[in-house]
């Protein structure tokens, strides 16, 4: 079972896990004391002065809870780095002044940069098959801004499994077209869209979010196969939504036409 396989399969479990091992550690650790308190208060001879002046957490027990805290936020961290989509600087906002100006900048250029991408490789892909809806304020520009990075990352780890296999065999078809890469943040079915997890860090901020880019494209099985590696053997990894299909040819060596839905996830850092 690799790393898609385990997320799709438990993520509400490692979510849970997030959210849920630091509360029951400190409740334990209430728990523990309050129970060693009222044995304390029920033993012969104690005076008040002696129920005041007892300290409820030893030095060994907040010693205990500080390491226990620092394993939970390393295997933490150690989760975020393996399924969080970081993308680079470019598709953040952080010290690019007005985001009304900026997003449009990168949009332009990620439309470009493909369109001429798959000229080069020989890949049928229109400009109306690359659709992402103009964000409205800051929220939903750096939103879309992780999914023009991650449509751009799927992109081309696509043009280049076609061109790795057509170079190992050139009578191979590789990436015949992208018929689909969409992005539709507010569509009818905004949780398909953009699916926040409401597991809430000490801040309230969410923890996880999906950005969901559906897509749609015709290659050789092969192709198909490295590409599928890519998503998840390359930085930063993608994942897949369950729901991925794959449409033979009518023919024998026709390309396969794959649909589905690709999957962003960003995951805050614990503070």
């Amino acid at each position: 079972m690799d790393l898609q396989d385990i997320w799709q399969e438990h993520r509400r479990f490692i979510l849970g896990v997030l959210a849920g091992v630091v509360v029951f550690f400190a409740a334990r650790a209430i728990i523990g004391s309050v129970i060693g308190t009222e044995q304390a208060l029920r033993a012969p001879g104690l005076t008040l002065r002696s129920i005041q002046s007892a300290e409820l957490f030893t030095t060994a027990t907040r010693d205990r809870a500080r390491a226990l805290n620092d394993e939970l936020r390393t295997r933490a961290e150690e989760l975020r780095h393996a399924v969080a989509f970081v993308p680079g600087d470019e598709f953040r906002l952080d010290g690019k002044g007005d985001p009304d100006t900026y997003f449009p900048e990168v949009a332009r250029r990620v439309r470009t940069s493909l369109l001429r991408a798959s000229q080069e490789y020989g890949v049928e892909l229109a400009d109306r098959d690359l659709q992402w809806q103009a964000p409205v304020g800051r929220e939903e520009i750096a939103d879309t801004l992780v999914a023009l990075a991650a449509i751009e990352a799927a992109a081309q780890r696509l043009l280049e499994a076609g061109e790795t296999v057509r170079a190992r065999d050139p009578e191979a078809l590789g990436v015949q077209s992208i018929e689909a890469l969409k992005y539709d943040r507010r569509g009818g079915n905004a949780a398909a869209a953009s699916r926040r997890f409401r597991r809430r860090s000490n801040e309230g901020s969410d923890l996880v979010e999906e950005h969901r880019i559906a897509f749609s494209f015709r290659a050789d099985v092969m192709t198909l196969q490295l590409w599928l590696e890519s998503l998840r053997g390359s930085a930063p990894p993608l994942a897949l939504a369950p729901e991925l299909k794959v449409t033979p040819g009518d023919q024998v060596g026709d390309p396969v036409l794959v649909k589905g839905t690709i999957l962003a996830l960003t995951v805050r850092e614990l503070q």
